[in-house]
């Protein structure tokens, strides 16, 4: 089996973990996984903030300094394919709404956010940010600003914390290597089996602009294809599909 991670640093409580591994990243060897209990400032995609202050769910950060950063753009691509399988041995299929939302149906259960950490101009390293919603009350989720669920709650049972972190550690690191040198072509074909929304009509949104078209294909590296309605093909890297 390859090497899952080098360390785990646990908190009880954090401002973000995400946070800590930037302010941290030189000392920080490839690999750790630093996780937490609770989040004062946990932060989705967008600055959006995510709900911290459940211990039953998962909450963590893994720091990866891969020796080739051509792909670092699809970290959070990746993760997001590994939690959808991780998710999938509970007996639930979920789904990926691009680029990295994983969703039960059309609700959201986990978010990522990766941060590149620089010192002296250079990168030391990436910080990969993951939140995932295991053990919540359905009055938790409904105070969540969007449509939301649970694992347990989808199952209607209790989901054991450290051995879900394990399964998804497993996934995650038994395929890292191929996917740092080969990027999202490596996961191409197994990304497009979770995605939701292949040849649908979606609006983009970033930031102020936004853009409307019918899903042709997930390129090689990732990125996204419309169909606008004056047959436009229009390329999308970054944003937020609004469905």
């Amino acid at each position: 089996m390859k090497e899952l991670f080098k360390k785990i640093i646990s908190f009880d409580s954090i401002d973000s973990t995400n946070v800590y591994g930037l302010e941290n990243i030189e000392e920080l060897e490839h690999k750790t996984i630093i996780i937490t209990n609770t989040q004062t400032q946990g932060k989705g995609r967008f600055d959006r903030k995510w709900q911290s202050s459940n211990p039953n769910n998962l909450y963590f950060s893994i720091i990866l300094k891969p020796n080739n950063k051509e792909h670092i753009a699809n970290f959070t691509q990746y993760m997001s394919l590994c939690i959808a399988k991780t998710i999938s041995k509970y007996g639930i299929i979920p789904n990926i709404k691009w680029p990295n939302d994983v969703r039960i149906k059309d609700r959201k259960i986990a978010g990522i956010l990766a941060k590149s950490a620089f010192k002296k101009g250079k990168m030391a390293g990436i910080v990969l940010g993951v939140g995932i919603n295991l053990n919540s009350s359905q009055v938790e989720i409904a105070k969540i600003d969007q449509l939301a669920t649970s694992l347990n709650l989808e199952l209607g049972e209790d989901i054991n914390k450290e051995d879900f972190l394990l399964k998804l550690s497993q996934e995650f690191f038994q395929g890292y290597d191929e996917f740092v040198e080969k990027g999202f072509v490596s996961i191409k074909k197994e990304y497009e089996a979770y995605f939701e929304l292949m040849n649908k009509e979606i609006i983009v949104k970033n930031w102020n602009d936004t853009k409307k078209g019918i899903v042709m294909k997930i390129n090689d590296d990732g990125t996204l294809f419309l169909l606008d309605n004056s047959q436009n093909i229009i390329k999308i890297t970054i944003g937020d599909i609004l469905c």
